[in-house]
This record gives C-alpha cells, structure tokens and sequence, in this order.
C-alpha cells in the first residue's frame, strides 16, 4: 500500500494555477485544507475540489477546511449557513442542559451536511479549549465554557452530530489552548500551569481523543510537560 506523506497542502486561489497543477501531481498529501480565499461560489467550491481530489497520486485524499461557526467560519452565504459560536451553546448549557445538547447537535449536524454535500470530508471543528479568563481572546466565544465538564458534554454532541453526517471532526487545540496570553498564529507562547492543573480542567475535554480520529495540536510550550 502507498501511504499518503504526512503534509496537508492549500492551494491560492479558486482554482488551481498551472504552477499548482504541475507540482501537486508530483504530491502524495494526506490531504487539502480550504479557506476563505478558495470560496466564491457554490458551484466554483464543488469544481475546486473535484480538481483537488484528482490531481495528486493520492486517490483517495481529504479535504479540510476550519467551520466552527462564529468568528471562524470560511463558508458563509451562497447556500451555506451562517452559525453560532460555541460560546452559544455553552450558555443555553448552563440554563438547560438537554436544550443545548439538542441543538448542539442539531447545529452541528446541518453544517456537517452541508460540508458532506460538497465532498469536503473532515472539519477543524469542535473547539475543546477552555475559555479563560486573562487569557488572549483568540480564542474567546470559540470555546463552550470555563467549566471542563461542559466543554467536554457539547465536545461530543458536536463530534457524534459530525460525523452521523459524513464528516469527520478534529478536535482543537490540544492539549488546551484557553490558558495562552498570546495569538499563536502571531507569538510564541509558554504555559507555566503545573501538570495537575492541566489533567484536572484543560486536559478534560481531551477524553474524546479515545475515539476520535484526528487532533489538531496547540502552537504552546507547557513547561510541566517539556520545553519543546
């Protein structure tokens, strides 16, 4: 069997360039990963990704884009739904348990179907950080909840909703991104909290790894774990 190189690969515009024709057939990516600027169109979506899934000598590649809803949302408008924030969910939560989980799943299952239907087949979705107060606000409303126990409850609505419509989800941002002073896409960041603190609340939501199937990790050094 020839396994896929462990990359994920984008692309600028569109459509694919000749340049990015030529290179991405001597490729064997895992998969692609889409973003806003890939979108104008529906239908302009559904011939890019067709042209993703064949040009590479992996036949059967994936493609991933970030649709968490909220402020990070790549697909808006054109037939795609505009959806709420995590942070939504995670206040219905601490009014009634049983509404949000409902409708945390129900949400996440629309805009999984809606990825489904255009062959995107994994989303950068849910966000398992805490959100944390004195922390930087990259991540803020993304997060459900302060609370580890919420955060992992709406977690697996949004995982299980998913992936029944076709798409898989990879949690973020593991092992916890809620405690970063900084946007990582911008600095570097160092997290000094003790290993205990971490098993005991960011580390909570991360129970759902035992049977997920993909993770993205957080750009962060803890300190108690190494300096790597």
């Amino acid at each position: 069997m020839n396994y896929p190189d462990g990359v994920i690969l984008s692309c600028l515009g569109l459509k694919l360039s000749k340049e990015e024709n030529s290179f991405f057939k001597s490729t064997n990516p895992l998969g692609f990963v889409l973003f806003k600027r890939n979108f104008k169109t529906r239908e302009q979506l559904i011939e890019l990704i067709k042209q993703l899934k064949n040009i590479t000598q992996n036949k059967k590649i994936l493609i991933f884009i970030d649709q968490e809803g909220g402020k990070v949302q790549r697909l808006v408008g054109n037939s795609f739904s505009k959806f709420q924030s995590q942070k939504f969910f995670g206040d219905i939560y601490l009014k009634d348990k049983n509404k949000a989980l409902d409708l945390a799943y129900k949400s996440s299952f629309i805009l999984g179907s809606e990825l489904s239907s255009i062959n995107i087949n994994a989303n950068f979705s849910p966000v398992c950080d805490l959100l944390l107060s004195g922390a930087h606000n990259v991540i803020g409303s993304r997060s459900f909840s302060s609370n580890p126990s919420i955060v992992y409850e709406l977690s697996r609505a949004f995982c299980e909703s998913m992936k029944d419509s076709g798409v898989y989800p990879v949690l973020k941002h593991f092992p916890g991104h809620g405690r970063s002073k900084f946007d990582t896409h911008l600095n570097k960041s160092v997290v000094s909290s003790s290993y205990k603190e971490l098993f005991d609340n960011d580390l909570v939501p991360f129970k759902l790894l035992n049977n997920e199937k993909m993770v993205m990790l957080a750009h962060i050094i803890y300190k108690s774990i190494d300096d790597k």
